[in-house]
């Protein structure tokens, strides 16, 4: 059992070091860049603008049950990206 903290902790210890190796700006600025312009301005409008659901479907002439959709697809697709650029860019391959 000791021996098991002892590796979680060497674990713990080299993923800090490696997550502080990282430019997050970068890193992010590289996932909004691989979106269209659609996704870029709803991105914008809410997690850089802070703009309601009701804010941004006024904006855009669009309902706001299609709009929430389209957050969804958002995250779905961010998520994507955000693991291929970490893949790509921030992980040695062996």
């Amino acid at each position: 059992m000791e021996v098991g903290g002892t590796e979680s902790d060497l674990y713990e210890k080299l993923m800090m070091i490696y997550d502080s190796k990282i430019d997050e700006s970068q890193y992010v600025d590289n996932v909004i860049l691989m979106l269209s312009e659609e996704k870029q301005q709803l991105y914008r409008f809410y997690y850089i603008e802070n703009k309601t659901y009701k804010e941004i479907a006024k904006i855009l002439n669009v309902n706001q049950a299609s709009l929430r959709m389209k957050y969804v697809r958002l995250r779905r697709e961010i998520k994507k990206l955000t693991h291929y650029i970490a893949k790509e860019k921030f992980v040695a391959n062996d």
